[in-house]
């Protein structure tokens, strides 16, 4: 320890003795290390982080399972309730049901968040409040407001409790306040108790279960119950739907998405590849200032200094730049964490909240650790591997040759460096050129751009509207229709349940007149319920048939209109039109129609479509009762129109809060945001990877001129012309990279295999990639070589000679 202790003290003189080279190493580190940081704090919280309360590695989501498209839902009422009642599974397992709702104050209506849950889900989970008191199994009309909504309408005022909000199913007392952080679900803005006796099991109500499985149950035989309980509970006939979906038990990282876990695994790897980059540029510097440490090394050496202890010397000066790096890298994460939140996909929403925690401090730690072993344990054994009497005598220099082993480690280093160069830049330009792809694909809809899609949310009306309240608002959608349809600023309106990019999946299998439709699987089908005029107001062409007409449109007739792309697969040899399909148990329903193919998305662009009457009612979404969507055509800009459309819904019926107006042409391209955020992300590190990798090689050549000083002044003294010394020094710069390009090319080849998922239209071996990567790796290098090579013709052979 006392030697530790005297081998930290010289390090730290030493490095702060050399203040630019300790910044340059410490930056090129912290850069590298904060990257990585940052992605894993990702990967930890989205992919591997158990959840923080009491047993959080036990606890578990309650859901039903499609095990043909592979979608999950949380079970509707019934399903839930028999669960909750029956499971033995569990200790214990808790209901909440969250939903978008309305909010009523003096300026207005909001927007809010919701939540309902059973009276134990907060002690299950061991929240306390921060203000006030929780549920009990007998309160009723009471709230718990979130944090958030407690600083924005009340100001943080500890005298809310008692106090009241009303809210779209009534008013309702406060009796606390929610903790700023909760890391199960997002936080909601208005906590409620659930009722689950006071509601019908014909409610339109999907309820969310979570539980802690008991100790020695595994997820599969708690699956195994409830699917017990699901085959013996009679659903009503409203939630057929789910007939043959099966009970499934998920942890919280089942429910990030295949494509999202590939791309955090594919970040994670690229950001690993250049702080691997960053380890040998420090080493690079590790070795040139080693150069000029020949004769310090050397006299250690003869005062009794073994090899053992010069290499711990060293080694203890690199984790010592390690750990700074890693305090700086932690600063970098903290902020990469939040950047990731905010300029990644709505998967990474909740990373800023979560921030830098203990796993992801234990892993910057163990990383700069390991990063200042592998960044100075080659240079701590190259510059111990000294003659001494050479050292001694100044001859030192001779180690920095071009054949010397120390020369070789670096050519060694930099072929390293431009070989995981090439595989980010390979990767890069696979996800950029699939994105480029995904953007030309043709939408299928006529000038999108003027397209407004608007989303208004009705008044809550319980969970299953009385008759005459329903037909009260089935004329609100008519009503709403005429009076945009007359704005002299729109071509053309019409109502659907959902608009582009958004669809569902059909349930079951395709049937075609008694036949199952092979090789048009249901998974393979996207199903709209759109309205009268659908197709003319997107400008989707008719091919054959017809569209739906109001009437069809108003009772849901069994009819439907198909894609071309169906169609063809359908009736290869003639035409579709009258042919009799139906999905799964569904009614049969006539094709009256022929539509030209539109893109599910630019992600999924080859799905059959399939098209239906939307049929008259109301449905719910996202916990609002809705008509469905206003898809309006505007005479020019379509965004110019949204205020026109509030005001006209407004004064149709005030109560009716628009949730959403956007153009549809932004909501295609919202839709690529998942893959816009990977190609920018990863063309990032590939631009740093490269020039870094540059850098290195910039500053090994300058080096060696440096070092061949006096050769290259014998050269040119005896009639080296200066087009061949800068050959000579291009040469020798070229070859180190032209390795790593051979190398790396053959590594990008077997690591593209990774990226496979993420590609649309783009193979992963993708030639035009390769070869732009390898041109690109090419032009950089010759760039590095060009001002070491220049600087070497302007060496004065008489300046050169006089040493000798």
């Amino acid at each position: 320890m006392e030697t530790l202790f005297y081998d930290l003290r010289y390090a730290l003189r030493t490095l702060r003795g050399r203040p630019g080279f300790t910044a340059i190493a410490v930056l090129t580190l912290g850069l590298g290390l904060g990257a990585s940081t940052a992605i894993f704090s990702a990967v930890n919280r989205l992919l591997l982080e158990p959840l923080p309360f009491p047993d959080g590695d036990r606890i578990v989501f309650a859901r039903l399972h499609e095990p043909v498209s592979g979608a999950s839902a949380d079970p509707p009422l019934a399903l839930a309730r028999a669960w909750l009642e029956e499971a033995r599974s569990f200790e214990p397992l808790e209901a909440i049901a969250t939903r978008r709702g309305l909010l009523h104050t003096a300026d207005g209506s909001d927007i809010v968040s919701r939540s309902e849950t059973s009276p134990g889900f907060f002690a299950f989970l061991g929240i306390t409040p921060a203000l006030g008191r929780m549920f009990t199994a007998e309160d009723d009309r009471v709230a718990l407001l979130g944090h958030g909504l407690w600083r924005r309408e009340f100001g943080g005022s500890r005298d809310v409790l008692g106090q009241t909000i009303e809210l779209d199913d009534g008013v309702h007392t406060i009796i606390g306040v929610m903790p700023q952080r909760l890391d199960l679900y997002e936080p909601s803005d208005v906590w409620l108790p659930l009722r689950l006796d006071a509601v019908s099991d014909t409610a339109l109500r999907f309820i969310g279960l979570v539980g802690r499985l008991r100790p020695g149950i595994s997820p599969d035989a708690a699956a195994r119950e409830l699917e017990a309980i699901r085959a013996r509970t009679a659903l009503p006939p409203m939630f057929a739907f789910f007939s043959n979906w099966t009970a499934r038990i998920e942890r919280p990282q089942d429910a990030v998405d295949d494509d999202v876990h590939a791309a955090l695994l594919v970040l994670f790897a690229a950001v690993g590849l250049v702080l691997l980059i960053a380890c040998a540029n420090v080493a690079q510097l590790l070795l040139a200032r080693g150069a000029g440490r020949g004769r310090e090394l050397a006299i250690r050496a003869a005062l009794g200094a073994g090899r053992r202890r010069l290499i711990r010397q060293l080694l203890v000066e690199s984790l010592l730049l390690s750990l700074a790096a890693g305090a700086l890298g932690l600063l970098l994460a903290w902020w990469g964490v939040d950047a990731l939140a905010r300029l990644g996909p709505a998967t990474f929403a909740d990373l800023g909240r979560l921030g830098i925690d203990a796993r992801v401090l234990a892993f910057g730690l163990a990383l700069s650790t390991a990063t200042g072993l592998l960044s100075g344990l080659f240079p701590a054994v190259a510059l111990t591997d000294l003659r001494r009497a050479d050292a001694l005598r100044a001859a030192s220099a001779a180690h920095g040759t071009a054949g010397s082993p120390r020369a070789r480690g670096r050519t060694a280093l930099i072929a390293a460096e431009l070989a995981f160069s090439v595989v980010l830049l390979v990767s890069a330009g696979l996800l950029v050129r699939s994105l480029t792809r995904m953007q030309r694909v043709d939408p299928g809809i006529a000038r999108p751009e003027e397209l407004l899609v608007v989303r208004p949310a009705l008044p809550f009306m319980g969970d299953l509207p009385d008759p005459s309240t329903f037909a009260s608002y089935m004329t609100f959608s008519d009503d709403v229709l005429a009076r945009v349809r007359a704005l002299p600023e729109v071509a053309g309106a019409t109502w659907a349940a959902t608009a582009p990019p958004t669809y569902r999946i059909p349930g079951g299998r395709l049937e075609v007149d008694g036949r199952d439709a092979a090789g048009a699987e249901a998974e393979l089908i996207t199903l709209e319920e759109v309205g009268e005029g659908h197709f003319r107001v997107l400008g989707i062409p008719l091919l054959e048939g017809r569209g739906f007409t109001q009437q069809e449109e108003r009772t849901g007739a069994p009819v439907l209109v198909v894609g071309e792309q169906l169609a063809r697969r359908l009736a290869p040899a003639g035409s579709a039109l009258g042919l009799r399909l139906r999905f799964g148990e569904g009614p049969w329903r006539t094709v009256v129609g022929v539509a030209r193919h539109v893109p599910a998305s630019a992600a999924v662009p080859d799905r059959f479509q399939v098209y239906q009457p939307r049929g008259a009612g109301l449905s719910t979404e996202d916990g609002f009762w809705t008509p469905g969507v206003l898809i309006v055509r505007g005479r020019g800009d379509a965004a110019a129109l949204a205020p026109l459309v509030r005001n006209a819904i407004r004064e149709i019926d005030p109560d009716v809060v628009v949730r959403e107006a956007r153009t549809l042409d932004s909501l295609l391209a919202q839709a690529l945001t998942p893959e816009r955020f990977n190609a920018r992300l990863l063309t990032l590190f590939a631009i740093a990877a490269l020039a870094l990798a540059a850098v290195g090689l910039f500053g090994v050549l300058s080096h060696t001129v440096q070092q061949r000083t006096r050769e290259i002044g014998v050269r040119m003294a005896l009639g080296a012309r200066a087009a061949d010394v800068r050959a000579l020094v291009v040469r020798q710069g070229m070859t180190p990279a032209l390795i790593g390009l051979g190398v790396g090319l053959v590594l990008a080849a077997g690591a593209v295999r990774l990226l496979r998922g993420l590609l649309y239209g783009v193979q992963p071996w993708d030639p035009v990639t390769f070869v732009g990567a390898a041109a690109v790796l090419t032009a950089t290098a010759l760039a590095a070589c060009y001002a070491p090579a220049r600087h070497a013709t302007r060496v004065d052979p008489m300046e050169a000679l006089r040493g000798e």
